[in-house]
């Protein structure tokens, strides 16, 4: 997303930012005792950055409750 301001003053909001092919990857491990709030506001925060992929990691099984977060989260966007 590109912000600019035109010579009148008028704030112009382009959400079709030219950028290289390359995509902005953010990793986010989980274990069994993360909160789901505050994964939810890690992926809040990494899908309003910018991120194009968000990789979530865990050893072994992603907890329920955190799979429910996540599912939660990819139908919210």
């Amino acid at each position: 997303m590109v912000l600019s301001v035109t010579g009148d003053g008028t704030l112009t909001v382009d959400p079709h930012f030219p950028r290289e092919s390359e995509k902005l990857v953010k990793t986010i491990d989980v274990t069994q005792g993360t909160d789901p709030r505050a994964l939810t506001r890690q992926l809040i925060g990494s899908y309003v950055t910018g991120y194009d992929v968000i990789e979530i990691r865990a050893k072994g099984r992603i907890p329920v409750e955190l799979r429910r977060t996540i599912q939660d989260f990819a139908r919210r966007v």
